[in-house]
């Protein structure tokens, strides 16, 4: 099936492939000859088709590929003919694509990512991905002639889109509600057993920096994945240190603190098999002025840099986004932040800072983790982190601005 295939892996072989195969439209594919018109039916029918996949099971639709009807059986099938897309501009196309998903779709749809593909002899192929959605149903506001206005909901059902009934929604709603419980109960549980110092590998006690990345498919059936294929990659980024082995949950890679005898980790990766990723690390947490402080700087600048990636070894793994990011400090109660004019420490031994969403693997760090990094300010009494300046641009505040 095409969608086991990671996006930035598709092959033209994989494309020739549903054509020689005469692989037919289904719950997870649809064919479509040329790219979705730029008015209002155009318009229209590409945010119907994409909700209707974020509101089943995810899929791919493939523009490009000609539906061509074949007996087999009783059964009429719609197999692909490859055709390739006539005066194709990729990124003006792809630019226009995503703008519609940002309009007249309640909730937003994050996730959905395109990608082309060459066809010797026959052009280009356009595929658009479109995930199962964490937080369905997603109702699209109608904007054709005599419909102008209409709320409709929309499902994958076979190989066809259609309204969605009462129950489908019923269940969309409740469906949505325990997806997310299930990230928030993982979470709970993971740091239960980190302040438990009941972690993968043996660990210093006290305070703690947490990151767990959650795909927000990580607990539906089958998502599993084949840990071995990153191996290398965390190896070629040592952000962990050089010691790798697998265990029961997956892998973990990590680094050691050669300052003490018994050299328990610093800090360490595990990535789990169903995609998640959690980050523990001792590193920021010292004592400056013979106060117990953390390390805000080294905070900051380094998970801007480190998270894009952390999200390319999901990404490499084949995991889809979006990515839930979860951000928590253990043990700190005591602790205040450097880079800060007032020793003020923070007001609670953890915390437990709101998920955000990182609707692609190509995120803006800085800005994705600007809202974590305020309310850790925010806890140990400052209205904001100031490492942002009035545009959100980072800048180190205890350097004077050049002018």
């Amino acid at each position: 099936m095409l969608l086991d295939i990671p996006l930035g892996s598709i092959t033209a072989e994989d494309i020739l492939s549903l054509e020689r195969e005469e692989v037919p439209e289904g719950k997870h594919l649809d064919y479509k000859e040329c790219v979705y018109m730029d008015d209002t039916h155009g318009k229209d029918e590409f945010r119907k088709d994409v909700t209707a996949f974020a509101n089943a099971s995810g899929g791919d639709i493939v523009l490009g590929i000609k539906e061509a009807s074949v007996n087999s059986g009783d059964e009429v099938r719609q197999i692909g003919q490859i055709v390739g897309l006539k005066d194709f501009k990729e990124e003006a196309t792809k630019q226009r694509l995503y703008a519609l998903l940002k309009d007249c779709i309640q909730p937003r749809l994050p996730g959905v990512d395109i990608r082309s593909v060459n066809i010797a002899d026959k052009g280009y192929v356009l595929i658009i991905r479109i995930p199962r959605s964490f937080n369905p149903p997603h109702q699209v506001t109608m904007r054709g002639k005599d419909i102008v206005g209409q709320f409709q909901f929309w499902v994958r059902r076979g190989a066809d889109n259609v309204r969605m009934d009462v129950d489908e929604l019923r269940n969309a709603f409740l469906m949505s509600e325990t997806q997310a419980e299930r990230i928030r109960s993982f979470r709970m549980e993971r740091l239960g057993k980190i302040l438990a110092e009941d972690t993968f590998l043996p660990m210093e006690a006290g305070a703690k920096v947490v990151l767990h990345l959650v795909p927000q498919n990580a607990f539906g059936l089958g998502s599993r994945y084949d840990i071995n294929t990153i191996a290398e990659s965390l190896d070629a980024l040592r952000l962990w240190g050089v010691n790798r082995r697998p265990n029961f949950d997956g892998i973990v890679a990590w680094s050691e603190d050669r300052n003490v005898g018994y050299t328990p980790a610093e800090k360490y990766i595990q990535v789990f098999r169903n995609g998640v990723l959690e980050i523990v690390t001792t590193d920021y947490f010292g004592v400056f002025g013979a106060q117990p402080r953390l390390n805000s700087k080294d905070l900051i600048y380094d998970m801007v840099e480190h998270l894009p990636k952390a999200l390319n070894v999901q990404k490499e793994l084949g995991v889809q986004s979006p990515v839930f990011l979860m951000l928590s400090l253990i043990n700190v109660k005591e602790y205040g932040l450097t880079h800060t004019n007032v020793f003020q420490p923070l007001e609670r031994a953890v915390l437990q800072l709101p998920e955000e969403i990182c609707e692609t693997f190509d995120v803006d760090a800085k800005a994705v983790l600007r809202p974590s990094f305020d309310m850790i300010w925010n806890a140990a009494g400052y209205e904001q982190c100031n490492f942002y300046d009035a545009a959100g641009n980072l800048h180190d505040p205890t350097r004077p601005r050049l002018r």
